[in-house]
């Protein structure tokens, strides 16, 4: 009997986690980026012949309900290559800063991908992940 109500408890508590992730990855679109974001902290500009998709790199800070924001900006169609693309580009965004940070550690979750089409009928997409910084532990 306690191991059914224990399995019902967390099955619970699971759906309220789900229920809030939910809720704020509906939040998240590229309209939304582009009509309630501030301007970017950063922009970096990826060019295609260095890279497998032209794309821009966007930090923003508290954007959306997301405190620390980058965004993967690309034209074109959502396939596995690119989303891998915009994945490592997040992945050598945070190497490069982790190189810097001496007592912290920054990570990245992706958060999902949205597309938005542009006057010219461009297809663009945006590949939001939210980064973390952790200070490091001084015990020795």
């Amino acid at each position: 009997m306690k191991k059914i109500i224990v399995l019902f408890l967390l099955v619970i508590f699971m759906g309220c986690a789900v229920t809030k992730t939910s809720t704020k990855l509906d939040n998240i679109t590229a309209t939304s980026a582009v009509e309630k974001c501030s301007p970017p902290d950063e922009l970096h500009t990826v060019p295609p012949f260095r890279f497998p998709i032209p794309a821009q790199v966007i930090r923003h800070a508290n954007c959306l309900g997301v405190v620390d924001m980058l965004m993967v900006v690309y034209p074109g169609e959502v396939s596995e290559k690119n989303q891998a693309a915009a994945r490592l580009l997040m992945l050598m965004y945070v190497e490069f800063n982790n190189s810097k940070l001496q007592d912290a550690v920054m990570s990245g979750n992706f958060l999902k991908t949205d597309g938005l089409v542009q006057d010219d009928g461009t297809v663009v997409r945006v590949v939001f992940f939210e980064l973390t910084t952790i200070k490091k532990s001084t015990t020795r």
